[in-house]
């Protein structure tokens, strides 16, 4: 049974305004959209680099079910995570007898099977399945950025109160690695068992984010939400000519960049009020793969 890092989804008011934002400011690019019954209007982004498989989900209305209850709590934001799994008949025989709670069952769409589960922080997840797990959908490489700036997926974040809970939760039930430990400052990149195998992958990671997370952003967003998928983070080379550059293009940003240890970090929010991180590449080999 393998698994990989797959996607991340956003509820959108309007997933036209999102989709001009992304595309148009991040050069990202659109490889499916379709609607799909109890969860939406979904629409599949991939960075325009095309630097992994790693996509992001925007999800417009009609909701309903379980989508729609994250909806009604929470307005527009990031709504759940996935992997995708080899065999999820006998991943969903190891969460459940290790009492990891079932928020949707199996189902097919299209040509993969998906459910749902919540981790430890009370996040979703899904796990889907692909017939033939090469048959996920892989965007054309070289798309070239609006600006000429280029934009790569790196992780996605979810604050909790427990960081070493949300940890044992990840490492035991699938097999994930830290390969970036910080939790002095109160976080910790998880790297998937694919990635940790492959050494030419490019990093699409999971960071967990504790309580002791010094940063006013994650104590509000914990304050005011509760544990939860934060936000999604990408690399560029230069975080200070892409924050200039997006300022100009209308993107507002609550403060400019900023150094954090060895990194330089800044934020803005997309059309939903997500917050989106830029931050300059961490090589592999700075991580403890």
């Amino acid at each position: 049974m393998t698994l990989q890092v797959e996607h991340v989804s956003i509820l959108t008011d309007d997933i036209e305004k999102s989709l001009d934002f992304y595309r148009n400011n991040l050069g990202m690019q659109v490889t499916e959209r379709f609607l799909q019954k109890d969860l939406g209007d979904i629409a599949v982004l991939h960075d325009g680099p095309a630097s992994t498989t790693y996509s992001m989900h925007l999800i417009g209305p009609p909701y309903a079910g379980w989508v729609k209850e994250i909806y009604q709590e929470h307005g527009p934001s990031m709504a759940h995570h996935a992997f995708k799994v080899t065999d999820l008949d006998g991943w969903r025989e190891k969460l459940e007898s290790a009492g990891v709670e079932v928020v949707a069952p199996p189902r097919p769409f299209l040509t993969y099977r998906s459910m749902y589960f919540r981790d430890s922080s009370g996040t979703v997840f899904e796990l889907l399945e692909y017939p033939d797990v090469g048959l996920a959908s892989v965007p054309k490489a070289g798309i070239e950025s609006p600006s000429g700036i280029d934009y790569y997926f790196n992780h996605i974040s979810i604050l909790c109160n427990d960081l070493a809970e949300l940890e044992r939760f990840y490492i035991n039930n699938f097999g994930m690695q830290n390969v970036f430990d910080r939790r002095e400052a109160g976080y910790l990149l998880l790297a998937d068992p694919e990635f940790i195998a492959n050494e030419t992958r490019e990093a699409v990671t999971l960071e967990i984010m504790g309580r002791e997370a010094e940063w006013d952003r994650e104590q509000t967003f914990l304050a005011e939400h509760g544990p939860g998928l934060d936000h999604t983070c990408f690399v560029v080379e230069d975080v200070d000519a892409a924050y200039e550059d997006l300022v100009e293009r209308g993107v507002e940003f609550p403060y400019p960049p900023e150094d954090a240890g060895t990194n330089r970090l800044a934020f803005f929010k997309d059309p939903s009020g997500v917050d989106v991180e830029l931050m300059l590449s961490i090589p592999r080999s700075a991580l403890t793969v």
